[in-house]
């Protein structure tokens, strides 16, 4: 191998341009990088089977986020994961992952998706032939999503008090709720009975058409509106049936359906 590398001198007016920052310009958006590897990578992409040198992780890392990152000082600290908490001997670690983190196909990240993949780095699916993350992990003797532990426990009779400020995790798991705010109780109820109570009027519309005529539509106040897509409030019962019947005559209906609040929406209505 031979390389070679080109000397300056003290005099200023040397080809490699004056070195001064101003003769560069404004800077501006746009333009390309290209940047050269020292290797190409065969195996492919799925990260439980990859065997990927420096080049390949590079790589990698434009395509995939990871649950903590290293900081300015070279730890670790929590980017997909809101928090990574560890137990008083270290044996037992809590993920818990930051809300609204979605793929990009609008599939919500959580912690069954966390457990999946961490159990095929493991090597515990049949149809993964994990490489090198198989040893790496090895000493890790299970994963459980507290979601899924909860069920089970409720599932056999026993009593569980949950209190979290994940609302939709809430949702998804209690049957009965309680809302406190500032001391006192906001609301109580069934899950269900809870979200009948503080419905609106409010309606999804989905059809294969435009739904922008939905805008000249009296006693219909749209909340979001994308092509034929359309959430919006009506004033009455009436007026619900009557957007109803004008969006069959326009086009195919893919659905029309009432829209209860979720628990999240109910929380921010209750403590004001």
């Amino acid at each position: 191998m031979v390389a070679a590398a080109c000397g300056g001198s003290d005099n200023s007016s040397g080809g490699g341009g004056s070195g001064n920052d101003a003769d560069a310009g404004k800077p501006v958006s746009g333009g390309s990088v290209t940047y050269g590897l020292e290797a190409e990578t065969a195996g492919g992409w799925c990260l439980p089977e990859a065997q990927l040198a420096i080049a390949g992780i590079q790589v990698a890392r434009t395509m995939y986020d990871t649950l903590t990152a290293p900081d300015e000082n070279g730890d670790y600290v929590p980017f997909l994961a809101q928090s990574v908490e560890p137990n008083a001997d270290y044996t037992q670690w809590t993920i818990k992952l930051r809300e609204g983190v979605k793929f990009h196909d609008g599939t919500a990240l959580d912690s069954t998706v966390v457990k999946n993949n961490i159990d095929a780095f493991r090597g515990q699916y049949p149809t993964r032939k994990s490489l090198l993350f198989v040893f790496v992990l090895s000493n890790i003797a299970s994963v459980d999503v507290v979601a899924g532990v909860l069920q089970e426990r409720a599932a056999r009779g026993t009593a569980v008090l949950f209190s979290s400020h994940q609302l939709d995790v809430v949702e998804r798991l209690c049957d009965d709720l309680v809302i406190i705010a500032g001391g006192t109780i906001r609301a109580s109820g069934a899950r269900e009975a809870l979200r009948a109570e503080h419905s609106t009027r409010r309606y999804e519309l989905i059809s294969s058409g435009d739904a922008g005529w939905l805008r000249g539509e009296p006693g219909v106040q749209i909340i979001e509106f994308d092509g034929g897509y359309a959430l919006f409030d009506v004033d009455s019962e009436a007026t619900a049936q009557r957007v109803l019947r004008q969006a069959v005559a326009l086009g195919d209906v893919a659905s029309f359906s009432p829209q209860h609040p979720t628990l999240a929406q109910i929380f921010k209505e209750v403590i004001q």
